[in-house]
């Protein structure tokens, strides 16, 4: 008799183990596809200097807490509004700022490796140049980066490069007849928004502001 007894205390324990885990496994379950459906409505943003963009999370309704990661890049509002405060390309979970200002900031998180390196470049040139120094004139320093352009010139069309940037900065030259002058109208405008002097970046004929008007090929 006492065995029985043992037994259906066993068997009743067991169940209810089982009840618990399976239990378990539904509320786990029901949080996973509750958390699959939250969802942002812009992934990927790209916004001028200054203009703000509206984030909104649907898909539940608890009260979402809005935050920046740097403030110096982007500000965002307890209602979810991301007003820009650098050239910055926001994405889910990550962000980058854009060239000029990567350089400026010395701040490459968010590119590959090799665009970092161009980054970089670029900046080692500014920094060789003593190119952000206040003592220097506009044209001084227009000057300097002709001069680089020229000591660095080399008559070389080979290359393990494939970026119009990268390939001034690293090897002295483009890739072929208009990629050549492509390359080094990209890098000039790419230097001159590093050091916040104005340019026109001009190919083919028609000019569009250089801070607009072209994409940076690293």
């Amino acid at each position: 008799m006492k065995d029985c007894k043992r037994k259906s205390y066993k068997i009743k324990g067991m169940l209810l183990i089982l009840c618990c885990i399976v239990i378990g496994l539904i509320c786990t379950t029901d949080v996973a596809e509750a958390a699959a459906k939250v969802t942002l409505n812009r992934s990927y943003v790209v916004t001028t200097r200054g203009a703000t963009v509206q984030l909104k999370v649907s898909g539940t309704t608890n009260t979402v807490t809005w935050s920046s990661s740097d403030q110096k890049i982007a500000k965002v509002s307890k209602s979810g509004k991301v007003t820009k405060s650098l050239d910055v390309i926001v994405e889910t979970g990550t962000g980058r700022l854009d060239p000029p200002d990567a350089i400026k900031q010395r701040n490459y998180i968010g590119y590959s490796d090799g665009d970092a390196g161009t980054l970089k470049k670029v900046a080692e040139v500014i920094d060789q140049y003593n190119l952000k120094s206040s003592d220097l004139s506009v044209e001084d320093k227009l000057r300097s980066i002709q001069a680089y352009f020229n000591e660095t010139r080399k008559c070389n069309t080979t290359s393990n490069k494939t970026g119009n940037i990268a390939n001034v900065m690293f090897n002295g030259h483009g890739n072929y007849f208009i990629q050549e002058s492509r390359a080094y109208a990209e890098t000039f405008a790419l230097i001159c928004d590093s050091l916040d002097i104005p340019n026109k970046y001009c190919l083919g004929g028609a000019y569009i502001p250089g801070e607009n008007g072209y994409i940076p090929n690293f």
